[in-house]
């Protein structure tokens, strides 16, 4: 049965630099959340640049077994612990915008076979007041025409998004290209609402599994 997989756009404390951000995420945070989530697959997306310029830092990518109640977590005494330690590096909770997504893969190998430190272009669209089954029939068949038309393109994949009640996410779909070293993203005839570069840092299998506790704090003296 597949995952279910949900996305996040996240924002720097507005005292820290971009980098600053990464480096507490990418060497804390991140640990800290393998220790009391089951992630499937964890993954996080660091702004390069984009055109134009957006209001957050970081779209991260979550993937649970099916039925997995984060908000469990959440509650629980680990909950308290993950957003006492939010705030040393990102905005507040309630300024996170997260959704649903479905991925599929439309062009190139699939995401089991992974560099886990890669470059990647995101391309972030609205679906405006097109049916949702004929958009996404249209962003996929532009995926995969973006995939084939040069050899920097190493995978495409397609997000389609669905926000949570009271989350104003701000976008339907995402094609994620991934780059070979070097290499630019191809042109595009279907100009996105959004288009960054990023640094995608993703968390090895074998680590999510070696790093997760469960929900309780025992076991967890020592830090991340």
């Amino acid at each position: 049965m597949p995952n279910m997989k949900s996305v996040c756009l996240i924002s720097r404390r507005a005292d820290l630099p971009r980098e600053a951000f990464r480096d507490y995420y990418e060497r804390q945070h991140c640990l800290l959340a393998m220790r009391y989530l089951p992630f499937q697959r964890y993954v996080r997306n660091h702004l390069l640049g984009s055109e134009p310029e957006v209001d957050f830092d970081c779209l991260s990518e979550f993937e649970v077994a099916v039925g997995f109640r984060s908000q469990d977590v959440l509650d629980s005494p680990a909950g308290v612990l993950l957003r006492e330690d939010e705030q040393r590096f990102m905005m507040p909770r309630e300024l996170m915008r997260p959704a649903a997504a479905v991925e599929s893969l439309l062009f190139g190998p699939p995401r089991d076979a992974e560099h886990f430190v890669c470059s990647r272009q995101l391309l972030l669209f609205k679906r405006g007041d097109e049916a949702a089954p004929s958009f996404a029939r249209r962003l996929a068949a532009h995926g995969t025409a973006l995939g084939a038309a040069g050899p920097g393109v190493r995978r495409v994949t397609l997000d389609l998004f669905q926000a949570y009640p009271g989350v104003a996410f701000g976008y339907d779909a995402m094609l994620s290209l991934w780059l070979e070293e070097g290499a630019r993203a191809p042109e595009s005839d279907w100009p996105a609402e959004v288009s960054m570069r990023v640094s995608s840092h993703e968390s090895p299998p074998e680590q999510l599994a070696a790093r997760y506790v469960g929900p309780a704090l025992e076991g967890a003296a020592g830090g991340s």
